[in-house]
């Protein structure tokens, strides 16, 4: 007989006021990175076993997107969310964020900007810090508590950054927006992180009201190794607390310890009345990290290489923007991290007409309000067009091989006199910034430097200097130096840049042509890393797998090795068993001339010089 009339009329006058607050109120924008997040290690993604009720609860509450691609490391990542391009278009490719993003390339914040949102940034940013043009301020950012550099790398209890990497000389690297955050060592980042960001809600709705949007981007640093001493014990939850794998277990605590951050970050948007119009999406920045504990079974691979696990990372969109008919849809559609950016200009009605360059994100828009009846707006994913080759993980000594990387063009170099004077301590002698330099990098111990609460202090070198300068980066290219910064942008050491070489030499990428995944110079290891706590369990854990990746023998007797390439329908093998490149040869070639196509066009390599 059909609904009554005035049930039928509530319901469009429903939809007429979502329609509206839409269309006149641009919404919160949180986004949420874990960092080294396996894709294994959310319950309610693939029935893992570590807690996350939080995250749970978002997911049963929000929509899912299950082909949501990101790079194998991390700035890269970081790069593509915040420019709405490829990293290989922002020579951003190269491990360790050890290149900044030029200036000539809005991130969100600015974007958002004419759109009047205030914009907060929280935890890692590792995009650049040359000057402070590059940091998380110059970048746009109204607030920010922020590291600069890949990690604290020492534990998550002190806030030191690389200062040399040959030597055992750190430095602090926390920032409570442009000067250094000083006291808090000995607390334990997911909790510094995780108040900052609620912090920062409740200090919106103070200071500019509910109606004056907010961009919100938290980049937890956890689970990111290194996982000793670990997180507190109350953390480390059954199975975990008994198991023999210690890495994994301190893993499984700081994931737990991020889901309750995140349970606390929205329980501060409810109860200032902000989550009613907030759009939050949680991923992570890359595939879980299997030496630090992070698991992304039964997904092929792990951080580091182009793998599904590596680069497949499932996303979470909920908050009370999203309309009813998104809620609980788990959407298959292709999407790339890079997509979010026109996204979040076509939500704020902000045309992306005024930037001088192209971007390579497509926006998904119609995805979010109708998942069901849309299809992506792509067909395609570049995965991986970096042109250089990188190793799996290798699994005797857990350490990353980098092997023939080329390197971009025009990457700036600076000396260390240049980075002290002209980044965080501009008033600091000639002499000062020399002895510095000097003391770090000679072949002596750091004696006298020590890791105690930050101090910032522009006449000595001798305190804990607030930066976190990498040198010495090591392996990825022969032509480092111990007296070379390879860094973020800014002058070049000679009068003028060398003249940029030719396109890199395709040694390797990767990228998915509909369900078609190409994968060209990855080498193979075992790969399917069964989490520590199953291995009691194997015959259930095989029997999910098997289930999962659509096969009958797991993991397969001999695994395809893609050094020179592969193909797969990640569709019906997502867990990447069976090589079709020999049976499907035109898909094959068309996918690799395909992928020469995006890798080398555009590829506007910044010099980075001043101007940039």
């Amino acid at each position: 007989a059909g609904a009554p009339v005035h049930v039928l009329a509530q319901v469009a006058a429903a939809v007429f006021m979502f329609s509206m607050v839409h269309a006149s109120t641009p919404p919160h924008i949180v986004v949420v990175v874990g960092d080294d997040l396996g894709t294994y290690d959310i319950s309610s993604y693939r029935g893992g076993n570590i807690s996350t009720p939080n995250v749970d609860k978002l997911v049963t509450n929000g929509l899912l997107f299950t082909s949501h691609y990101v790079y194998k490391i991390c700035s890269p990542t970081r790069s593509s969310l915040g420019t709405g391009r490829y990293p290989f278009h922002i020579s951003q490719e190269l491990p360790e964020g050890y290149h900044a993003i030029g200036l000539k390339y809005p991130l969100l914040p600015k974007m958002l900007s004419r759109a009047n949102y205030i914009s907060y940034h929280v935890g890692k940013h590792h995009l650049g810090f040359y000057n402070r043009s590059y940091t998380p301020a110059g970048r746009g950012f109204t607030h920010s508590f922020s590291f600069l550099c890949a990690s604290h790398d020492v534990n998550h209890w002190d806030q030191a950054g690389h200062f040399c990497t040959t030597q055992a000389c750190w430095r602090a690297d926390l920032w409570n927006e442009t000067g250094p955050a000083v006291g808090k060592n000995g607390t334990y980042s997911g909790w510094l992180y995780g108040q900052a960001a609620t912090d920062y809600v409740y200090s919106h709705a103070n200071k500019y009201g509910i109606a004056r949007p907010m961009f919100l981007q938290v980049e937890y640093f956890v689970p990111h190794g290194p996982t000793s001493p670990g997180p507190p014990k109350e953390y480390i939850l059954p199975p975990f607390d008994t198991i023999e794998d210690i890495t994994r277990a301190n893993y499984s605590g700081m994931v737990v310890s991020m889901d309750e951050a995140i349970g606390n970050l929205t329980e501060a948007l409810t109860h200032t009345t902000m989550w009613t119009n907030t759009l939050l999406i949680l991923f992570g920045d890359n595939g879980g990290a299997v030496p630090d504990g992070g698991r992304n079974w039964p997904l092929r691979g792990c951080k580091w290489t182009n793998w599904e696990g590596g680069t497949r990372q499932t996303a979470v969109v909920s908050g009370g923007w999203l309309p009813q008919r998104s809620i609980g849809v788990r959407s298959d559609a292709l999407v790339h991290v890079a997509d979010w950016f026109p996204t979040f200009a076509e939500i704020a009605n902000i045309s992306l007409s005024y930037m001088d360059t192209s971007i390579d994100g497509l926006s998904i828009y119609t995805l979010l309000t109708h998942p069901t009846t849309t299809t992506s707006p792509r067909t395609e994913v570049l995965i991986d067009g970096s042109g250089w080759k990188m190793d799996s993980f290798n699994e005797e000594n857990g350490l990353l091989c980098t092997v023939n990387a080329t390197l971009p063009r025009g990457l700036a170099w600076h000396n260390y006199n240049s980075l002290l004077t002209n980044m965080i301590m501009p008033n600091i002698s000639s002499e000062t910034a020399t002895l510095c330099a000097q003391h770090c990098c000679a072949n002596t111990s750091c004696t006298g430097w020590s890791l105690t609460a930050p101090k910032y202090d522009r006449n000595s070198c001798k305190a804990d200097l607030p930066c976190c300068w990498l040198v010495n980066g090591g392996s990825a290219s022969p032509s480092y130096t111990k007296d070379s910064f390879y860094g973020s942008s800014g002058r070049q050491p000679s009068p003028s840049p060398p003249s940029p070489p030719g396109p890199p030499a395709l040694l390797s990428g990767s990228m998915r042509l509909n369900q078609y995944k190409i994968i060209l110079g990855q080498k193979t290891y075992p790969d399917w890393y069964l989490p520590s706590e199953l291995v009691n369990d194997n015959s259930s854990a095989v029997a999910y797998a098997k289930k999962f990746c659509n096969v009958s023998i797991f993991p397969p007797t001999q695994a395809p090795n893609c050094e020179k390439v592969c193909l797969f329908d990640v569709v019906s093998d997502p867990c990447e068993t069976q090589d079709l490149s020999a049976e499907l040869p035109a898909i094959t070639q068309h996918l690799i001339s395909r992928l020469r196509v995006l890798s080398s066009a555009p590829t506007p390599y910044d010099t980075c010089l001043p101007d940039c």
